[in-house]
């Protein structure tokens, strides 16, 4: 060991640089600063510390003697140091970086967990509404196959002339909505109640328009009826007249003609008795032709016959009816109360046998009538 060079002021000692054993420590050079305690950089690894052998102590008092110098640990070298920071530091990324990714996994499948309940909340309210929509609509389907069968049933009570065809759709379409109706599934499926219904639209109106077509009809046939009846009301009247006044004239001549030159009275022949006023031939004729064509028949010639007129009064006298003893043609015979040429060929169509001459293979209707006490008397001879 070298002696170490006292310095002239006290309280500086030599600071060891951690040389190795055997080697000369450099003399300690006269410093203004501190005086400062040996240290080291960093703390010695365990494994790399010496037993050190504390400095004998100074032989005489107030003297320093020479002074061993300290060992000093064995450092690691600087790349050693460096693997082992970039060691812990690979280390301590790699456990922040599993417990960051293991975070982040667990936020991940939280949250998918999360969107898939959203998701199934979403598909179930989706659900639940659709069966909601589906139960109302049903509902209203429902009251408007209420409200189509009360106005179809209306229409089939409206249209009793309507025709057997037309009224048979329009009863079947009913049924087949009261039974779409009732069908099992048709609170909460509108489907076929929607169907069931518009197949009543098209039934419905052909009822309707059939039933009007025929009051149209029926219309202009009873106004035509009417004028009918009021010009042969005016004719029957007029030919009274007529006839009041030639049956005036021909009584006067046959007075005159019964006074002979002789200057007596010759007596006149006795005549049949009659009763009544003529009514119109061509109203009895219209209405019988009438008749005809509802059978799809074709019209008579309608022709007045004095044997026909003069027959019925004979029975309006006599208040009966009864066929004339010579005749040559089919004949037929009656009276009805109140007067009305309709009326009485609906009376000849309810007796079949009168019936068989009014729809016979006839061209020619020769008739007389007459009214009497409110009463129509006919004679009708067809050929």
């Amino acid at each position: 060991m070298s002696a170490v060079k006292q310095s002239d002021r006290l309280g500086s000692v030599p600071t060891p640089r951690g040389r190795a054993a055997g080697e000369v420590a450099p003399e300690v050079r006269e410093t203004t600063r501190q005086p400062t305690l040996p240290t080291q950089l960093s703390a010695p690894a365990v494994e790399s510390l010496e037993t050190q052998t504390p400095p004998a102590a100074p032989s005489e008092p107030g003297s320093v003697g020479p002074l061993a110098p300290a060992p000093s640990p064995r450092r690691l070298t600087r790349p050693r140091q460096i693997l082992r920071i970039v060691a812990i530091g690979t280390v301590a990324v790699v456990l922040v970086g599993a417990v960051l990714l293991s975070r982040a996994d667990a936020e991940a499948r939280s949250a998918q967990v999360a969107r898939a309940q959203a998701q199934a909340a979403a598909l179930d309210a989706i659900r639940v509404s659709n069966h909601v929509w589906q139960v109302r609509g049903a509902t209203l389907t429902a009251e408007a196959a209420g409200r189509t069968i009360a106005a179809a049933e209306a229409d089939l009570a409206a249209t009793p002339q309507a025709g057997d065809a037309p009224r048979a759709a329009l009863q079947a379409a009913v049924v087949a909505l009261r039974t779409a109706l009732v069908a099992p599934g048709s609170a909460t499926d509108a489907t076929a109640l929607t169907a069931a219904v518009a197949g009543v639209a098209a039934p419905q109106q052909a009822a309707v328009a059939a039933q009007t077509a025929w009051q149209v009809a029926e219309n202009a046939r009873v106004a035509a009826k009417a004028a009918a009846d009021q010009a042969a009301a005016q004719a029957a009247a007029d030919q009274a007249a007529a006839q009041a006044a030639a049956a005036k004239a021909a009584a006067t001549r046959t007075t005159r003609t019964a006074t002979s030159s002789s200057g007596s009275t010759a007596p006149a022949a006795p005549a049949a008795t009659t009763a009544g006023v003529e009514y119109s031939a061509g109203t009895i004729g219209a209405a019988l032709n009438a008749f005809r064509a509802s059978r799809g028949l074709p019209p008579m010639a309608i022709v007045r016959s004095a044997a026909r007129v003069q027959h019925a009064g004979e029975m309006a006298a006599s208040n009966s009816i009864w066929h004339s003893s010579v005749r040559t043609m089919w004949e037929i015979v009656g009276r009805v109360m109140p007067v009305s040429a309709t009326a009485m060929i609906d009376a000849y169509a309810n007796s079949p046998s009168h019936l068989a001459v009014m729809v016979g293979n006839f061209s020619t209707a020769y008739i007389g009538a007459v009214t009497y006490n409110g009463m129509l008397y006919t004679s009708i001879q067809c050929g």
